[in-house]
């Protein structure tokens, strides 16, 4: 989508204790985006009349429309021309006709999170690679794939297969135009999943995760993680570590790596034990 392209967006509550709604259907209808209670209604154009009508519909007090915006697509999110992160290199741009070579990920302006300039993505990317730098994760799963990004990145870092999961259709919709791109998309799934159900943790080598801190919370507040091998986690404010550090201490997982870019951490932790070297006796 172009710089210039206007783009109506109704931010809503969501009560988080009701069945979330189908999505709306209108020929302007673009998607949604969801982050904790909050979730965000994209239009093309404005669609005051059949928005508040659709609310009706759904089951009552389990959506609040609080009020609509209306701005240039490129003020949702940054994007750069071309942006270094580690070994990475990503391009923004919308022709489909830059070739693409090594660690070149390649990215369509959009509406789904994940475009290389947030310091979370950063942070993730660049513990992927330490990740990957000591062992080669042979099916990686991208929880919240957002753009894609992070599951391009798996794939070039040497992943056999990558899960691409997100709860926003839209995000699915626009991950699968970007992995033609970077041709990447026949080692690529995509499934729409609200968190760690959909598969089975068990099979997966490496589960990566950069969501935003209401969902990364809701997440850990149960144990279906348990089941996972190894995690790089991302997407939480350096506030909020000692609190995603005691849903750690109530597991089987340990703190292999943290790192911090810009006060947004990214934690790689496992069900393993770290190295450890005893100290030698005294003599």
């Amino acid at each position: 989508m172009a710089e210039e392209t206007i783009i109506t967006v109704y931010e809503c509550r969501w009560n988080d204790r009701e069945v979330f709604p189908p999505e709306p259907s209108h020929p302007a209808y673009k998607g949604m985006y969801r982050e904790g209670k909050w979730c965000y209604f994209f239009f093309s154009e404005t669609a005051d009349e059949y928005f508040n009508l659709w609310l009706k519909t759904q089951a009552r007090q389990s959506i609040e429309n609080c009020q609509r915006l209306s701005f240039p697509l490129s003020s949702w999110q940054e994007f750069s021309s071309t942006l270094r992160v580690g070994s990475f290199l990503i391009v923004s741009s919308s022709s489909a006709e830059v070739e693409t070579t090594g660690n070149t990920i390649k990215l369509l302006p959009s509406i789904s999170f994940g475009s290389g300039t947030h310091p979370s993505t950063k942070a993730c990317l660049m513990a992927m690679e330490k990740v990957f730098s000591e062992s080669k994760p042979d099916v990686v799963m991208d929880l919240g794939t957002g753009s894609g990004i992070l599951a391009f990145g798996a794939l070039l870092l040497g992943a056999n297969k990558v899960i691409a999961s997100d709860i926003s259709h839209l995000a699915i919709k626009e991950a699968r135009k970007n992995s033609f791109i970077n041709n990447l998309h026949e080692k690529l799934q995509f499934i729409v999943s609200d968190g760690l159900s959909a598969v089975d943790t068990t099979k997966i080598s490496l589960v990566v995760m950069n969501l935003e801190w209401p969902s990364l919370e809701t997440v850990f507040r149960n144990s279906s993680w348990w089941s996972c091998d190894r995690i790089v986690v991302c997407g939480f404010p350096s506030f909020c570590w000692q609190h995603l550090l005691r849903r750690l201490e109530l597991s089987l997982f340990f703190v292999e790596d943290l790192s911090w870019v810009e006060e947004w951490g990214a934690a790689i932790i496992s069900q393993h034990l770290p190295p450890y070297s005893s100290p030698q006796a005294q003599s």
